[in-house]
């Protein structure tokens, strides 16, 4: 599993994790709620009970004596209506509540939603690289063969002495046999070469002057970095070969 696809599926467990506290946290409050409610209903009860009883005793000591009912009344009057409010405050409260969840439900949907599109998105970039690496795969087996052949034509070659001394930038040592030809070409193509340390060689050995033959100029670049006085030319048509003078 990649770092995204962690990163991902860690979004996605927290957002669980938060709905789920949240309506926890709701079904809390409303069984507090209720638990208040009913309470509040005892409450009441018990105080209309406490009426009656001081209303009894009341009719029976305070018989002609109005303003104590009346001031009974009013207090009774006064906890009902504080009773209501408390019960109203309550209700805004619980619709808060279910608002907020619904809120949070219509979230969490929505960054479910983006995080499927990332999968799918996620996906498609892992096909279309799938794709490109199986071309690339091709392409590599496509040069190992191409690489093989030419290998197999190099084994097939015989070599005559040489007239001048060869260079392997292999080794960047003088090739001291006919026989070694083939193994440091086979070796050129599969190993790195020293090519600075064949050319410092060379000039060691007192070549003064290097022709290059072929398309560009990369080579004489590369030499005269080397040595910036070694004279350096290059052959990439019949012309340059006449302006070459070997004897300069």
């Amino acid at each position: 599993m990649s770092i995204k696809d962690k990163i991902i599926f860690s979004i996605m467990f927290l957002l669980i994790a938060g709905g789920a506290y949240i309506q926890f946290s709701y079904f809390q409050a409303m069984d507090k709620m209720a638990r208040m409610e009913a309470e509040q209903i005892k409450h009441v009860d018990e105080v209309n009970k406490e009426f009656r009883e001081d209303l009894r005793k009341l009719n029976l000591q305070f018989i002609g004596r109005g303003k104590h009912l009346r001031k009974a009344q009013e207090d009774i009057i006064v906890n009902t209506e504080l009773i209501h409010s408390t019960a109203d405050s309550l209700g805004s409260l619980i619709e808060n509540v279910a608002f907020n969840l619904s809120e949070l439900d219509r979230e969490v949907q929505k960054h479910f939603s983006s995080i499927e599109e990332e999968i799918s998105d996620i996906k498609d970039d892992f096909k279309s690289e799938r794709r490109k690496n199986s071309r690339k795969l091709s392409d590599i087996d496509q040069a190992i063969t191409t690489l093989k052949n030419d290998l197999k034509e190099i084994e097939k070659l015989e070599f005559k002495d040489p007239k001048n001394i060869l260079i392997s930038n292999v080794t960047a040592k003088e090739i001291a046999s006919t026989s070694l030809l083939k193994d440091l070409l086979i070796k050129q193509i599969e190993s790195r070469v020293r090519w600075r340390e064949s050319v410092i060689l060379m000039i060691n050995k007192g070549v003064s002057q290097f022709i290059e033959i072929g398309p560009g100029k990369i080579l004489s670049g590369l030499i005269k970095r080397t040595d910036k006085n070694i004279k350096v030319s290059a052959i990439n048509n019949e012309e340059d070969i006449k302006l070459i003078n070997i004897n300069d």
